[in-house]
């Protein structure tokens, strides 16, 4: 697909028939940008946090991308059972954890724009906090499906247990 954000949502949703790309990837992503995109709209265009949310819509969507050419290098290594390999499924999990953590911070700000916004926008808020987690949960997915067999001690797996505390609403929330 490769300009993800700017394909049009009919394009978009028929890249994800294709095989050869990462769809799990780019539609946890998307989801996450939409996500940002509602919190932005319940908090108004004044609030500080609403650039913030538009930051993050912005910087999932180019995650999409990311995610589609670390995705192609891992299917070139798979099957070696090498330290290659196990560089490319590592890079592989980098773009869905940082969609993972963007989505974690989404959440959060919809958990707060839900509390202040306007009745009108409090259910835009309230959808926002349902998409950012079910994205940042499919993300992480990704991330454990791509280092299947790497060591416990993986940094990338440590990384993925705190966002998921996040998703959950668990201690290490901000």
């Amino acid at each position: 697909m490769g300009d993800w954000p700017r394909a049009t949502l009919g394009d978009f949703v028929a890249a994800l028939g294709d095989p050869g790309l990462p769809a799990a990837g780019a539609a946890s992503a998307a989801t996450c940008a939409a996500a940002a995109a509602l919190v932005r709209l319940a908090l108004g265009k004044d609030d500080p946090e609403a650039a913030r949310a538009g930051e993050l819509a912005r910087g999932a969507l180019d995650l999409a991308g990311r995610d589609e050419r670390a995705y192609a290098a891992l299917m070139e290594a798979l099957g070696r059972g090498d330290a290659d390999e196990l560089e490319a499924r590592r890079e592989a999990s980098r773009p869905p954890l940082e969609v993972a953590e963007s989505a974690a911070e989404v959440a959060e700000l919809a958990e707060r724009a839900a509390a202040s916004a306007p009745p009108a926008r409090r259910g835009d808020a309230v959808a926002a906090v349902a998409l950012a987690r079910g994205a940042g949960i499919a993300a992480l997915a990704l991330v454990d499906a791509n280092l299947e067999g790497a060591p416990a001690d993986e940094p990338l797996l440590e990384r993925a247990r705190e966002v998921s505390e996040r998703l959950r609403g668990g201690p290490s929330r901000r």
